[in-house]
């Protein structure tokens, strides 16, 4: 198999919250290439679900330095320092992704991420909202999407999933 099959083998397991069993596979994606950003990534918040946090942030800031210009690695950084407690760190993430926006478009599912680390709801609904106004394409997975899991008994998500047709 690929390093980018492995990598999003392992994604699949993270989104389903088996997070024992994406470890594994986003390891051999990075034992096969060791400069897959997206691996990192995953594996990052692999990490991070299973309470490892040190691990989390030292494959986050890996993939930050493998790819600077990701909105993504960007966000899930900050996503990690919010909700460990590091806000200053977390708040240096977002002028990463408004310096990042200077030169290039940033999705509003980017945005989602570090609100939720730094515990802004409002503004996390406010992401999800203009996420789907865009057609972002991140934005049919937030019914799976383990870290927004707090949101899904909020009004205006129960209100987004409707007009996304996605309420159950």
């Amino acid at each position: 198999m690929s390093a980018a099959l492995y990598s999003d083998l392992g994604w699949g397991f993270w989104v389903s919250g088996q997070f024992d069993r994406a470890i594994p596979h986003l390891r051999r994606a990075l034992e096969l290439d060791r400069n897959l950003s997206a691996a990192r990534r995953s594996l990052g918040l692999s990490y991070l679900s299973i309470g490892k946090k040190s691990e989390a942030l030292a494959e986050l800031k890996t993939g930050v330095q493998l790819a600077p210009g990701s909105p993504w690695n960007q966000s899930t950084l900050g996503y990690a320092y919010g909700v460990t407690g590091q806000r200053t760190e977390a708040l240096q993430a977002v002028a990463s992704l408004s310096q990042l926006a200077k030169t290039r478009y940033i999705p509003p599912s980017a945005w989602v991420y570090v609100n939720l680390g730094l515990g802004q709801k409002e503004d996390v609904l406010d992401w999800l909202e203009r996420a789907c106004e865009e057609r972002d394409g991140w934005i049919i997975g937030i019914i799976e999407e383990p870290y927004l899991a707090p949101l899904r008994t909020e009004p205006r998500f129960q209100a987004l999933l409707k007009k996304m047709g996605l309420a159950r």
